[in-house]
């Protein structure tokens, strides 16, 4: 992030500021009092906490996603799924992570009506991610 301001943005991993943080810090001033729907690969994992050591580069992920909650981004995928579901594939590893998500305001997350990793047959050789589709 060498060159980059980020006065002022806060990170939820301690001293050491993340891609995570920028995307929340720039995104949140856009999405405040208005009605959206953001999603993607953000390259993070609640699962994450589970499977690396407390302290690592790969830990406390579940306080990002509860530092979005305080930005008023509502997660649709736990609307209707009890924990995550699988978005990552690459070949030869099992890992249980789903790294794509949908983040939505509250008005808009009360008219969902879905939101599920989708099966795609071939798709390991197009992508190593899972799509992930929202309805309402």
């Amino acid at each position: 992030m060498e060159g980059i301001d980020v006065s002022g943005v806060s990170s939820w991993s301690g001293t050491q500021l993340r891609p995570l943080d920028l995307i929340l810090s720039d995104l949140s001033p856009m999405t405040s009092g208005r009605r959206f729907v953001i999603g993607g690969d953000f390259n993070a994992s609640v699962r994450f906490d589970d499977y690396y050591r407390a302290g690592s580069r790969g830990s406390a992920f579940t306080k990002w996603f509860l530092k979005a909650k305080d930005a008023k981004w509502r997660a649709a995928h736990p609307k209707f799924h009890a924990g995550e579901q699988r978005t990552l594939f690459r070949p030869g590893r099992d890992e249980p992570y789903q790294l794509d998500h949908f983040f939505t305001d509250d008005q808009t997350w009360d008219s969902l009506t879905g939101c599920d990793v989708i099966a795609v047959p071939y798709l390991n050789e197009f992508t190593d991610h899972a799509p992930l589709a929202m309805e309402w």
